[in-house]
């Protein structure tokens, strides 16, 4: 559960979703943290306490466990390294390093 009032990218939900976990998520985090749109829901936190609490009761009740594969998206660490590299290397041979 994400109830936050501003937030960028919270690695912790990828981080769920990744693993099935289902997660909600106040409409103050980005929506580039969804990369499973079925173990997500974005709530508004106007919304109200008894909203948020059936939710997460629902949730409880019906854990996902459908895992999200990472591999190639933004999330993938070895595709980081390998932009992380690759720019070192455009870098280095603009200084002609």
């Amino acid at each position: 559960v994400f109830p936050s009032i501003k937030e960028g990218t919270p690695f912790a939900c990828i981080e769920a979703q990744a693993l099935g976990i289902p997660c909600i998520l106040s409409t103050g985090i980005s929506k580039e943290t969804i990369i499973n749109e079925k173990n997500v829901t974005m709530l508004s936190l106007a919304s109200g306490k008894e909203v948020w609490a059936d939710k997460i009761v629902l949730y409880a009740k019906n854990r996902g466990n459908e895992k999200t594969d990472l591999t190639n998206t933004k999330y993938d660490v070895r595709k980081s390294m390998r932009d992380l590299k690759e720019l070192y290397e455009r870098c280095a041979q603009k200084r002609n390093l």
